[in-house]
């Protein structure tokens, strides 16, 4: 018996992934009368639906969520801090509320620690002029770069340091770090005060 052109073929002509889809979605099959007398079509059968009993099994379990699933996370959205003032982190012990104007300064300083910017003049922001909600934090820096200095290298290397330091110092997760070139200049040498 010379292999079928078609490598997803049996000897018999039926198409591997059809007989797939037959199972997966469990639809009844093209040409029932074929498949009930041709052995690899039934050998193929067995084998896809022991293969995918395990997935049937788990699509087959009722899903029950707990009735006040919805009352308790429309409470948690309704918690949230959305004036942008402060970033709030939740614990079972307690809420820490982190001003804006903190990771400002921290965004700033760690802007600042790389070599070739300078004036990194920052604002927190999520979405429009909101700082921050719940844990999260957008950073918007605008900044001026030394002259000569590969810019989107040097953007990369902000971003990473704001990211970092936020993470490191707040616990608040920073979503985004959008960096502006607003200027280049000469002779700008890393703080030296760095972070």
């Amino acid at each position: 018996m010379t292999p079928p052109e078609n490598p997803t073929s049996l000897p018999c002509g039926a198409d591997l992934d059809e007989l797939t889809v037959q199972v997966v979605e469990r639809t009844p099959a093209q040409d029932p009368e074929h498949q009930s007398g041709c052995t690899h079509c039934r050998a193929a059968l067995a084998e896809l639906r022991a293969l995918w009993s395990p997935v049937h099994a788990l699509a087959d379990e009722e899903v029950v969520a707990p009735e006040d699933l919805v009352e308790r996370v429309l409470d948690q959205i309704q918690e949230l801090d959305y004036t942008g003032g402060r970033a709030v982190i939740g614990a079972d012990d307690g809420d820490t509320a982190i001003a804006v104007r903190v990771v400002a300064v921290i965004a700033r300083k760690a802007a600042d620690s790389v070599n070739g910017t300078l004036l990194a003049m920052c604002r927190a922001s999520a979405d429009v002029e909101v700082g921050a909600v719940g844990r999260s934090v957008v950073v918007r820096l605008e900044l001026v770069a030394a002259l000569g200095m590969h810019l989107p290298s040097l953007s990369a290397q902000i971003q990473r340091a704001v990211r970092e330091h936020v993470a490191a110092l707040t616990g608040l997760s920073v979503v985004a770090v959008d960096v502006s070139v607003v200027e280049v200049a000469e002779g700008i040498n890393r703080p030296p005060n760095g972070y």
